[in-house]
């Protein structure tokens, strides 16, 4: 399986990023849905809630802007993750309802 923008054809991450008020219901819904395995759930929920638990950080949240862009980039990068293991068909009967835009 490949990553999320390869599956659904979205031409760069930008488009992706630009939706990202849309994936977050879509991550929501794929989180909750009993037919994504628990394993997969996990392999996004434990890193992403390390990783802002944790004090460490790429980029130090006190810098402005930046700070926030490095936690998205790693939130992203999970959530990419995530969205290569679970099954196509899942995530398209997903895609309807929150209206996020891909192209086949």
């Amino acid at each position: 399986m490949g990553s999320i923008f390869k599956k659904f054809g979205w031409r760069n991450r930008l488009g992706f990023i630009l939706q990202i008020h849309k994936s977050i219901p879509l991550a929501w819904k794929l989180l909750l849905d009993q037919r994504v395995m628990l394993k997969e759930k996990l392999w996004f929920i434990v890193p992403v809630a390390l990783y802002l638990a944790l004090p460490i950080d790429a980029i130090l949240d006190y810098i402005p802007l930046l700070g926030q862009i490095d936690d998205l980039a790693v939130i992203l990068f999970f959530f990419d993750r995530f969205m290569s293991r679970v099954p196509e068909d899942i995530i398209r009967s997903h895609l309807k309802p929150v209206n996020v835009r891909y192209d086949k």
